[in-house]
């Protein structure tokens, strides 16, 4: 038993040593912490570092400094000392190595540098040690200041992307120069040699994260930090490390694997558990506007109950879930901001409904319309206006506002940021204790009644760059970040909280917030709005789901079902929730059936790549969602226009030309992001395209797929990996034609069976299309539904397997051949 025990430990410690290790060490007066993929080296005299690929062998951080407000590492009084410290977090196993820059009567500096076992990338961060006698307040930390030389000279490639949220624009730019807010991605080198690197905040708590590269002659300015209006206070004697962290990732050459690889860390180090709205809400307020969906004036408490009921008899929740969006917004002096109570939705109008108040008989209170939609199968959403004033409130409970003053002026102003809704008076403080309960009685009463999820709108107002906190070591990002960590904690974690965020393209509500829109006032969709949400594929569905707005199927440009088509499925390839502008009672039969082949959305927290990103289009065209080696899903989005000519009122922009048919191409075998799929060249695929239920054709991995798409028309093509047995390669379900719908699928080779399970939707006919490849058909059966079977096309080898189930749900069925 020893001799065993003994070979046990010795098998454990041989795998231990061959594993990847991070290494910490110094040599004279050289700090160096490195794995198997890169090394950062700190410099003791100078206080620089610099950084290594070593996959390549190539510097890619060259005399790079950190900074905490006026104390920068270059200042030559400060005295450094160094610790290691091993962790484990979400992220795996690492070492931390910490740096401490001294100096008599000034606090001391923190800069640390975690790299894990297993992992490209490093993280970063910034602090303070106050050993003085007096407070400091930070406003500002900087840990990367430095430069990347290029490597090869002059270089063919050159792009930036920026990492935006909200409505601030995002797009591929060559220009020399971004700054960008959250993370960025810089891509250089030549078409055989891409280099690139992304840089950005890692966790959000009490610091905005930005991120800049500026490009001169051979080399690129990088910098990373952190920066706040207010600042943080950190008192005598006090150790301040922030949980607010950087990462750097300079050794994942493709671009987009390189994102990928970032929204998936800000996503484990935040522990973000992100609810995905895989149903459609209805918004009450797009309903009842002339101008949007046209009425019915809907947007009252009966209101909802009854558009609830129209859904329902529409037959709409077979194929999916649906919320209802009540929009109490009233924009008198006194109004039902602050309050957010039943009695007030009791007395006062909404904007979109004229007549009566908000809550109205038989549904007067949150309890009553929330329940009676839970009832008919829906799910009800609530709406605030943030911080914007009910100056009734602000007089009766002085001691909620921010300086403890009803009528405290704004005297600076964050830029881009505006108080005019509150005229111009500062509103109320999140961090105020009895503000605090205040809330949490609002949504107890909200979440007693039902409500699953709630719209913040003009959160800009609770962006308070002037303080004026009960709590006095709250920042302006955590004070705004605790507005939504109450409507979180309050609802409940599998509740659907929404950021409006028109003004900030911040990040810093990650893990609060399920959804953030990225645009204005709307219920229309172009190709400039699309490429917002898609360019940030890598958190779309991932950390947050981007939102465009309402969409209208009868305001569509082609108004026909191309149009509206596009406007389904780019919502839906291209974001990560479906507002809806318009009543189901008013939809056409062909848009009402075409808008449930877009539901229910996938779960997975994965968003179609924009493939050809950098090819220097104006907008991506063609979106690839890996479904597995063998199986894409590939969307062609025709955006050409007569003229190529955008106009708007700021960010918000739209085409002034009208569309025209193009052909759309894309390379199957190639690097992914520069024209290509990536697909294996060696092998043959089959092509089925969604909306029009044409077989395309069979191709091979060297060709080229080309489409000539009519005008504004989006085209959904899967593509299957040609086996050797009969294979599935479409439904008619859903427009990812088999990634939700075909539950398993299955070929028996001695049997000569395909077998499967498919949800199947009551009283409508399921198709499959199957590719023989080169068998017959025999037979095809359905338990406890009717099954048949249909050749469509011989010459290819084409069959529908069609499943008709009064009841529907899922169903087993096999295939037999001959």
């Amino acid at each position: 038993m020893k001799k065993l025990q003994s070979s046990l430990m010795c098998f454990v410690l041989t795998v231990n040593s061959i594993l990847p290790q991070v290494v910490i060490q110094q040599n004279n007066t050289q700090l160096s912490i490195k794995n198997e993929f890169t090394e950062l080296l700190f410099n003791m005299n100078k206080g620089t570092y610099r950084a290594i690929n070593l996959l390549t062998g190539q510097e890619y951080l060259t005399d790079a400094s950190f900074l905490i407000e006026s104390l920068s590492s270059l200042d030559t009084f400060l005295r450094y000392s160094w610790k290691e410290e091993p962790f484990t977090d979400n992220i795996g196993i690492g070492k931390k190595l910490v740096i401490t820059g001294s100096k008599s009567g000034l606090p001391d500096v923190i800069f640390e540098v975690s790299m894990y076992n297993d992992k490209t990338f490093i993280v970063l961060n910034c602090g303070v040690n106050n050993v003085t006698t007096y407070p400091v307040r930070i406003k500002g930390l900087y840990p990367l200041i430095g430069k990347k030389i290029y490597s090869e000279g002059k270089e063919e490639l050159f792009y930036l992307l920026d990492g935006n949220g909200g409505a601030e624009n995002t797009g591929v730019t060559t220009n020399n120069e971004l700054l960008s807010r959250n993370n960025l991605l810089c891509v250089q080198g030549t078409k055989n040699k891409i280099n690139s690197f992304v840089i950005g905040g890692l966790t959000y708590h009490e610091f905005e994260k930005f991120a800049r590269v500026r490009k001169n002659d051979n080399t690129i300015q990088i910098y990373l930090y952190s920066r706040d209006p207010f600042g943080k206070l950190i008192e005598p004697g006090t150790l301040y490390i922030p949980d607010d962290k950087f990462y750097i990732d300079f050794c994942t050459s493709n671009p987009l694997e390189s994102l990928e690889k970032y929204g998936q860390t800000v996503r484990i180090a935040q522990d973000i558990r992100l609810n995905v709205y895989d149903f459609p809400t209805l918004c009450l307020w797009y309903v009842g506007i002339d101008g949007y969906g046209g009425g019915p004036k809907s947007n009252d408490s009966p209101g909802a109950v009854w558009e609830m009921e129209q859904a329902k008899k529409r037959g709409f929740l077979k194929y999916s879930r649906l919320g209802i969006r009540l929009v109490p917004d009233n924009y008198d002096k006194n109004n039902q901001q602050g309050w957010w109570d039943d009695e007030h939705y009791q007395k006062i109008a909404n904007t979109a409904n004229y007549i009566g108040p908000c809550y109205k008989p038989p549904y007067e209170t949150t309890k009553k319309w929330g329940e009676a939609v839970i009832n008919l199968g829906g799910l009800p959403f609530m709406y605030s206006q943030s911080a914007r004033r009910s100056e009734d409130f602000c007089l009766q409970y002085p001691e909620y506002m921010l300086y403890n003053n009803s009528f405290q002026r704004a005297f600076s102003r964050d830029a881009g940021d505006t108080w005019s809704y509150n005229n111009p008076m500062m509103s109320y403080d999140f961090t105020d204790p009895g503000f605090i309960a205040h809330m949490q009685k609002v949504y107890a009463n909200w979440k007693e009644g039902g409500i699953k999820g709630m719209m913040f709108d003009y959160p800009h107002t609770a962006w308070v760059a002037d303080g004026g906190f009960e709590d006095k070591f709250a920042t302006t990002a955590s004070a705004y970040r605790k507005m939504f960590q109450l409507a979180y904690e309050g609802l409940g974690p599998g509740s659907y909280i929404h950021e409006r965020n028109l003004s900030r393209g911040s990040d810093i509500s990650l893990g609060l917030v399920a959804s953030q829109r990225t645009w204005g006032d709307v219920d229309r969709l172009n190709p400039y709005m699309v490429s917002r949400d898609g360019l940030r594929w890598y958190k779309n569905r991932v950390v947050v789901n981007y939102d465009k707005d309402a969409k209208n199927p009868n305001h569509t440009s082609p108004f026909n079902s191309d149009g509206w088509r596009t406007m389904y499925t780019m919502s839906y390839i291209a974001g990560g929730r479906f507002l809806l502008g318009l009543s189901f009672s008013k939809m056409t039969d062909e848009q009402y059936f075409d808008f449930t082949r877009i539901f229910p959305y996938h779960i997975q927290s994965q968003s179609a790549r924009p493939v050809d990103a950098f090819t220097g289009k104006i907008f991506p065209q063609v979106y690839d969602f890996t479904v597995n080696e063998n199986w894409h899903q590939v969307t062609f989005y025709n955006t050409t226009l007569d003229k190529e000519i955008y106009e708007g009122r700021g960010r918000d922009k739209s085409p002034v030309g009208k569309y025209i048919a193009a052909e759309i191409s894309i390379a199957c075998s190639g690097e992914p992001g520069f024209g290509a799929l990536g697909l294996e060249a060696q092998s043959n695929y089959y092509v089925y395209d969604f909306w029009n239920d044409i077989f395309v054709g069979r191709i091979s991995g060297r060709d080229t797929i080309k489409q000539l798409l009519r005008p504004g028309e989006t085209r959904m093509l899967s593509v299957h990996k040609v086996e050797n047995n009969p294979q599935f390669i479409s439904t008619n379900r859903h427009i990812m034609q088999g990634y939700l719908d075909m539950i398993e699928i299955k070929w028996d080779d001695n049997r000569r069976e395909l077998s499967g399970k498919s949800n199947v939707v009551a009283g409508e006919t399921y198709k499959i299309v199957v590719v023989s490849n080169g068998r017959k058909i025999s037979k095809f059966t359905a338990k406890n539904a009717n099954a048949n079977w249909k050749l469509i096309d011989e010459k290819n080898g084409l069959i529908t397997l069609s499943i008709d189930s009064p009841k529907g749900g899922y169903i087993n069925w096999t295939a037999s051949f001959k």
